[in-house]
């Protein structure tokens, strides 16, 4: 059995959010819903009542949202890259929270991502994804 649990920006916590509610959230209510609380979210995915992936969603008024997802079958880390030359550069995505500026998605892509993890709990191929590494010296995720 699949299961998926949203913690919002003001650390409610939902239990299998609808496709239609998270795209609102995500894309029609941006800037006022994730400028509340703590100002990220993640969805952890479950399979069999055993979680096997989380993606944390960054988002920046200016940029767009971050992913950020943890696979735990396979131990590996994946971000979302948009535009590898601006790696270096840096800014707040939520409260104290500093992440490259080309790690960020436009919205529609990112919702892109997300509904593939809300489905498949898995990396949308429709995203270019990269391991941590690809960080620059400067950067941050």
């Amino acid at each position: 059995m699949i299961k998926t649990i949203f913690h919002t920006p003001c650390g409610d916590i939902i239990e299998n959010i609808d496709l239609e509610t998270m795209r609102r959230y995500l894309i029609d209510e941006f800037n006022s819903y994730w400028s509340q609380g703590s100002g990220d979210g993640f969805i952890d995915y479950f399979v069999d009542n055993h979680k096997i992936s989380t993606m944390m969603l960054g988002p920046n008024e200016e940029y767009g949202i971050y992913l950020h997802v943890i696979d735990y079958k396979s131990d590996e880390e994946w971000l979302s890259i948009y535009n590898k030359n601006l790696l270096e550069e840096v800014v707040e995505t939520a409260d104290e929270i500093y992440a490259s500026v080309g790690l960020f998605l436009p919205l529609e892509l990112a919702w892109q991502g997300v509904e593939c993890f809300l489905i498949h709990g898995d990396l949308s191929k429709k995203i270019n994804w990269s391991q941590p590494d690809i960080i620059p010296d400067g950067g941050n995720w």
